[in-house]
Parts: structure tokens; sequence; C-alpha cells
């Protein structure tokens, strides 16, 4: 796979729960195989739910391989300016663009209409 998958919260939830298919991909990831991206906003939607601590989310985002796409204030506007779902999902349709990635999920509704490709969980 040569595109980048961009993890929204979903799919991080399930690697937090070592799905096969999230934990894998995150394997390759993390011996420089794929590139995986994890959009701020989606760890932060993740991260509700979850209640991790930062040392627990570090684990999975030191592999140089992958990449937090931050939300800087540029990019807080633009979300926010453009958004059409929830911000979290918004966040990660940005960051498919911009990448011409891959959306990894298990909630594929909230992708429908944002002409990005969808990988399902």
């Amino acid at each position: 796979m040569s595109q980048p998958l961009v993890y929204d919260s979903s799919a991080l939830i399930a690697l937090f729960d070592a799905h096969p298919l999230a934990y894998d991909y995150w394997k390759r990831a993390d011996i420089g195989k794929i590139t995986l991206v994890f959009p701020a906003l989606a760890i932060a939607d993740a991260n509700l739910p979850l209640r991790a601590s930062y040392s627990a989310w570090s684990v999975l985002l030191w592999p140089p391989s992958i990449g937090v796409a931050p939300l800087d204030a540029g990019t807080a506007i633009e979300v926010g300016k453009h958004a059409e779902h929830d911000l979290a999902t918004t966040h990660v349709i940005r960051e498919t663009r911009a990448v011409r990635g891959i959306v990894l999920t298990s909630r594929p509704h909230l992708y429908a209409g944002a002409a990005v490709p969808v990988l399902v969980l």
C-alpha cells in the first residue's frame, strides 16, 4: 500500500483494543513499510472514551512513519470553516485529502459524500 492510511477516532480506539487490522497496519508502519497519519482531533476524540495518559499514547506515536497531523491555527480555522461533519471527522477528511490517503475507520457512514477513499475495519 503506497497511500498513507489516516486513522480516524474509531480506528485509534480499535488500535488501543489491538484490533487485528488496525494493529497490523501499525506494526507495518513501525518497521517503515507504510505511513500512518493520526489527526490531532481524531486523537482527542478517541481519548474521550479511552481516557488514556500521554505515556500510553506515546507508545503508539513514536515510530517515524507515523505522523500526527497537528491542529495549528490555520488548520483549526479551515476545519471550522468547512465543517460538514463533526470537527474530528472534518479534520480526518482534510488530512486524508492533503496526503492523498485512505481513511481507516469502523464508521464508514461518516464519510458518505466526502469524496475520500475509505478502508473499513
